[in-house]
């Protein structure tokens, strides 16, 4: 594959055209982390780190206070719902594009479709987050390999035991032990909506109680894709 910074000079002219810097905030609630993408991305001379968060609020404050063509986004550790975050940046900062940079790959289907334009596992960072910072900075989708075999194996689901992404949510939120007013807090919504939820997956599975829609789940979901995380 040929990046942007292979492909040689304009005949003629004896150097590099000049080139917009990609501006990118870095959130990540970690300090290490935080530094080796900095590292990674700074072996581009095209890439500016213009900010870093460490929360999900940090993020809203510099979103409010910084220009960006990209975030790179954990999930994990950030005091808040991701869902709801990247549904309020799309709104509000639409131009911004999104890579989610996270250990966790079972949450790509739904934050894709809220949105996000980018997916790093965190143990692809060396060879792939400068590749998805420059696809997503010129308009591009980029997943890493490992997010891009999860969403395949996913397609390869019978269309009738698809759900929704609220609703495949619901359902890993519960196979996770938690209740309708933890998974209504995680989620962002109301416990009523959660409880809705519920109710259609019953009907969508036959399944009647909670632990036959986890078990559902886990040899539908789970089963079909290996676990892959």
């Amino acid at each position: 594959m040929v990046h942007c910074d292979q492909l040689p000079y304009p005949a003629g002219t004896g150097t590099a055209m000049a080139v917009s810097p990609i501006r990118v905030v870095i959130a990540d609630d970690h300090p290490i982390i935080r530094a080796g993408v900095r590292t990674v991305l700074e072996q581009s001379e095209q890439v500016v780190i213009v900010g870093t968060a460490t929360n999900f609020d940090e993020v809203m404050d510099v979103l409010a206070t910084t220009v960006m063509q990209v975030l790179i986004l954990d999930l994990s550790g950030m005091g808040g719902t991701p869902f709801t975050l990247v549904t309020r940046i799309r709104r509000d900062y639409p131009t911004v594009g999104i890579v989610i940079f996270s250990s966790l790959v079972d949450m790509a289907p739904e934050l894709i479709a809220t949105g996000v334009r980018g997916y790093v596992v965190k143990e692809e960072m060396l060879q792939e987050l400068l590749r998805a910072v420059r696809a997503i900075a010129r308009g591009a989708t980029y997943f890493s390999p490992i997010v891009a075999n999860y969403l395949d194996q996913i397609s390869d689901i019978p269309a009738q035991r698809r759900l929704q992404p609220n609703e495949l949510t619901v359902l890993k939120l519960m196979a996770l032990g938690l209740s309708t007013t933890a998974i209504a807090a995680q989620m962002g919504i109301n416990p009523r909506t959660v409880q809705n939820y519920i109710s259609l997956l019953r009907r969508k599975t036959g399944c009647a109680q909670r632990v036959q829609l986890v078990d559902w789940y886990r040899r539908t979901y789970e089963g079909a894709t290996g676990d892959v995380r």
